[in-house]
């Protein structure tokens, strides 16, 4: 397990490579359920998604350990492949991003501005990653995955430990902070700076019901095989968690829910009226659990809005509805 000391190193690593993001305070008139809520603002993170904050961890890292290793990939849902596509680049690497052919269009259209090499196949998150790793093994190259890695779930909890100093700077007692969950990546690391510092602060998880990998493991004690079923929420879809996140949620996460579709798609609609925010389904979750289920949040809740890159299309959709 990842230690808070090493955490706090790799965090002053990482940041020529990734943005501080905002944490703001929901409009009162959004919050139904009477609690005070704050948003973690990571779609203003600088490839959109909190996913550069481990694509940098992995690459120092490498660069550090493995000065030999040239050349990386990975096989992505998009955001990830921009983390790891962006650090490459600032860092002289060269990127390979393997992304299934349902990919979100502004990922895709985003990962094409890098100067990487990208393929587009595979059915869905699962089927890319197992030709990345193909393609890994036959060209000898480092594969890094989108979530399960140390390295990557290193500098994934950077955002813990911000939200934490940032709610102490403004004088803000967060009691309960909720992560969107798919892999398991983001919460394994956040849960695990947060608890390590501030071990009163419950660590809730929160998935589409429609794609309940973690809450299932969690449920049954190991990983098992969780089918896909429709979701707007494209980067929480994945339908394995893995021996390594899942220990991390039995250790350090207090509770993981599910919410509806209907929900996140409220939470989306509660985001662009009330802030003019346009974010992702899957980063919505979080909201769409205050949402939904405010029972089980906190008197001062913060949630971790995780990307923006959503297709413009469903944006209009949402504005119509």
């Amino acid at each position: 397990m990842i230690t808070l000391d090493s955490i706090q190193k790799r965090w002053q690593e990482i940041q020529p490579l990734v943005d501080r993001t905002p944490l703001i305070a929901l409009p009162v008139q959004a919050n139904e359920g009477g609690q005070r809520c704050w948003l973690k603002l990571e779609n203003f993170q600088r490839t959109g998604s909190f996913k550069a904050r481990g694509a940098a961890s992995k690459l120092i890292h490498l660069q550090k350990s493995s000065p030999d290793k040239t050349g990386v990939i990975t096989g992505s849902a998009g955001n990830h492949g921009l983390g790891l596509s962006a650090a490459a680049s600032a860092l002289g690497m060269a990127a390979t991003i393997v992304v299934p052919r349902n990919a979100a269009a502004p990922k895709v259209a985003a990962l094409q501005r890098y100067p990487i090499e990208l393929i587009l196949q595979g059915a869905d998150y699962d089927a890319a990653e197992e030709l990345a790793r193909e393609i890994a093994r036959q060209r000898g190259l480092e594969f890094v995955h989108a979530f399960s890695d140390p390295e990557v779930i290193t500098g994934q909890a950077s955002l813990g430990l911000e939200i934490l100093e940032q709610s102490a700077a403004g004088g803000i007692n967060i009691d309960t902070l909720i992560v969107p969950v798919g892999g398991g990546g983001l919460i394994a690391g956040v849960a695990a700076a947060v608890k390590q510092s501030r071990p009163q602060i419950r660590v809730l998880g929160v998935q589409s019901a429609t794609s309940p990998a973690m809450f299932q493991a969690l449920a049954q004690g190991r990983v098992v095989e969780t089918p896909i079923g429709e979701t707007w929420a494209d980067g929480l879809a994945g339908r394995f968690v893995t021996d390594l996140t899942l220990e991390y949620a039995r250790q350090y996460v207090d509770q993981v829910f599910l919410v509806s579709e209907e929900a996140i798609r409220r939470a989306m609609q509660v985001l662009i009226r009330t802030t003019g925010l346009v974010v992702e389904a899957s980063a919505a979750a979080s909201l769409a659990l205050v949402l939904d289920q405010p029972a089980v949040c906190g008197s001062e809740t913060a949630c971790i809005l995780t990307g923006r890159n959503v297709d413009l299309q469903l944006v209009r959709q949402l504005i119509s509805d």
